[in-house]
């Protein structure tokens, strides 16, 4: 009779344990991320208009990918068919790094995928690749399976017909449910303050001007002047006007300056008044960031903080005495 060395199983169960072990740190590593991934975005649309899109239809789209983080971070927090939510969370990071990737290459100054806290795209990319690859590596080990029993006897036991769900899953829907309800509540009932065709602020907190704004701008006063929210150097009451309105980490933005400014430095070599003013939207870029160079002949203009304003730039309005003649978005924001 053959002896058989018990030392290759041992290692076998010593080798599944330190997997398990580790796999399940992963697991819950990331499922933390992604619960409070989701609940600074919640913070987020609960508060002010998101995205940055300058229309209230973005918040759908960030509502959806919200709640698709609540439910994949429970998913995984509970393990629960955890070789499923595993392959999940993989195919979602690494869709995350395709993402971040792109705004990277657009030159986005945030990804927006940690709510109101900045963080640079290539930096989040990194981050996901990083959990795809600890979610690859890291992943339970299988043991061996135990012997047969003695004798050779491999009858095998009728196996039980499925009854009800064990208590745990069901703890689990309800769970993911009530997280659910009690964050999709407060960002679909937000509504962010607008401005009033005679220049008033309706609701409170930040101020959204969207492409519906603009249109109801055309032929009336300009708003923004009749609430005094605008402060220039010029009489943007009187004469004909461009203002554009513009954020310093907006690419497109900087292309649409830049043409102005050559415009506005040719029109003040003819002898001829600039009639292009600039307001960038608060609380503005850092010293020396500014998309405007601080010799440029374009006006400069102001738009009063608070409130916080929540455009999608650039936007350019062409007023004539005061009253608006034309709005627009010149350029898709990238």
């Amino acid at each position: 009779m053959v002896e058989t060395d018990p030392l290759p199983l041992a290692s076998s169960t010593s080798d599944s344990i330190r997997g398990s072990f580790a796999s399940t740190i992963v697991r819950l590593a990331v499922a933390a991320l992604l619960l409070v991934a989701a609940g600074m975005k919640v913070v987020q649309i609960s508060t002010e208009p998101a995205n940055n899109c300058g229309e209230l239809s973005c918040r759908w789209q960030g509502i959806v990918e919200t709640e698709a983080e609540i439910l994949l971070g429970l998913w995984l927090l509970s393990g629960l068919a955890a070789d499923y939510s595993r392959a999940m969370a993989t195919i979602a990071f690494g869709a995350f790094a395709v993402i971040t990737c792109y705004k990277g290459i657009k030159g986005d100054a945030s990804c927006g995928c940690f709510g109101k806290m900045e963080i640079r795209p290539w930096y989040t990319m990194a981050l996901d690749l990083v959990v795809v690859a600890g979610l690859l590596v890291f992943r339970p080990i299988a043991g061996r399976p135990p012997a047969p029993p003695a004798g050779g006897d491999s009858e095998s036991k009728p196996v039980a017909r499925p009854g009800k769900l064990p208590w745990w899953t069901v703890a689990f829907a309800v769970v993911a449910l009530l997280a659910v309800a009690a964050t999709a509540w407060p960002m679909l009932v937000y509504r962010p303050a607008r401005q009033a065709l005679d220049g008033k602020i309706v609701g409170g907190g930040p101020v959204l001007i969207d492409a519906t704004d603009l249109n109801n701008w055309l032929h009336r006063p300009l708003p923004l002047l009749m609430g005094n929210w605008l402060e220039c150097d010029a009489n943007l009451r009187q004469g004909e006007w461009k203002l554009i309105l513009y954020r310093s980490s907006c690419k497109a933005c900087r292309r649409e300056l830049a043409e102005r400014d050559k415009q506005a430095r040719d029109v003040q070599r003819a002898g001829r008044p600039v009639t292009v003013a600039v307001a960038e939207l608060p609380p503005g870029a850092p010293p020396g960031e500014n998309a405007v160079a601080a010799d440029s002949p374009l006006v400069r203009a102001k738009l009063k903080f608070p409130p916080a304003w929540f455009v999608h730039t650039p936007v350019l309005i062409r007023i004539q005495n005061g009253m608006v003649v034309n709005a627009e978005f010149p350029q898709a924001q990238e």
